[in-house]
């Protein structure tokens, strides 16, 4: 997060920098803590040694292609099956079912 924003402007703002995407509606889903026991690997990168991952479920307005950057290597779409594969998916398979499932109650 930015100076001055809040948990949902920094969803949006990562959203847009790193996948192109807008969204409408968007809504919390959950959040993981995070205590770091190592060295901060990269100076200034993220929150130490206490960090969050915050989890929203969105509907996409928009999304426009990006070329790779420091940010991102560029946007796509992942089936259920591919995302469910990747690891950090795995690592938070409740929260991902969890914005899945509520996915399949919107009309």
């Amino acid at each position: 997060m930015e100076a001055g924003e809040t948990a949902f402007d920094a969803m949006r703002r990562e959203l847009w920098e790193e996948a192109g995407a807008t969204f409408g509606q968007a809504e919390l889903i959950g959040y993981e803590k995070l205590m770091i026991h190592a060295p901060m690997p990269i100076p200034d990168a993220y929150p130490y040694p206490v960090s969050y991952l915050v989890f929203y479920w969105g509907r996409m307005n928009r999304q426009t292609a990006l070329e790779a950057n420091v940010e991102t290597r560029g946007t796509g779409f992942f089936s259920f099956a591919e995302a469910s594969a990747l690891a950090c998916i795995q690592h938070n398979a409740k929260l991902f079912e969890a914005a899945f499932n509520r996915n399949k109650m919107m009309p």
